[in-house]
């Protein structure tokens, strides 16, 4: 689907769910066709404030966090599905 101002509160209320709980998160987002700022945003905070995170996205999005600086964030891997 698509995270944008339509349902901005949408991702950041699934995430803060996932927020406190010990051990690896993986934020399966293979299904996200288009984000906006606010939702990179929400992304990055979860993976920057929780000690191991895998985020799972198509490979527009994991272009996107790369160009963003995302592997200077300690303890974030970034996989992409289905790679082609």
């Amino acid at each position: 689907g698509e995270a944008d101002l339509a349902n901005h509160a949408a991702l950041p209320s699934m995430l803060t769910t996932v927020a406190n709980h010990p051990g690896w998160c993986h934020i399966n987002a293979t299904g996200l066709r288009f984000a906006d700022a606010r939702a990179i945003a929400a992304l990055l905070q979860i993976a920057t404030a929780r000690h191991h995170t895998t985020i799972t996205c198509p490979a527009h999005l994991a272009k996107l966090l790369h160009l963003l600086g995302t592997d200077t964030i300690p303890n974030l891997r970034i996989t992409v599905a289905n790679p082609s």
